[in-house]
Parts: C-alpha cells; structure tokens; sequence
C-alpha cells in the first residue's frame, strides 16, 4: 500500500506499520505531533542505548527536509 504525499504537514500521519520495527519493537520513539514543523525521532532502544554511552556524536547534515 503505498502513502499519499500530506497536502500539509500538519496533516502528517505515520501509520502504525512504520513506527514499530518488523519485530515489533518501538522504532517511532517521539512525534512531536501536528504542527507546522513536526519532528519524528525514529530509533531502537539498543540504538539510544549506544549513542547514550558514546563520548562522541557526528552529524551529516541530514536532519532536516523538505516541506510539501
């Protein structure tokens, strides 16, 4: 099934097949919710458990999108 683009972001919804892992563990772990500039964090518990333990983050400049 594929998603229709949102005409807004506000009107953003992640269903609930992508915010679990094929495991069914949790892999949306924050929406921010609707807004003009929404935030998703997407992550495993064994991910945020060893960026938690590194001394060091590195970036790539990634993180933001495009609006539609």
């Amino acid at each position: 099934m594929d998603l229709a683009l949102p005409a807004n972001l506000i009107h953003l919804q992640i269903p609930n097949r992508y915010s679990t892992t094929l495991a069914g563990a949790p892999f949306l772990l924050y929406d921010s919710g609707p807004e003009p500039d929404p935030m998703l964090i997407f992550s495993t518990a064994a991910n945020m458990q060893m960026i938690s333990e590194s001394q060091h983050w590195y970036g790539d400049g990634t993180f933001k999108t495009a609006a539609v």
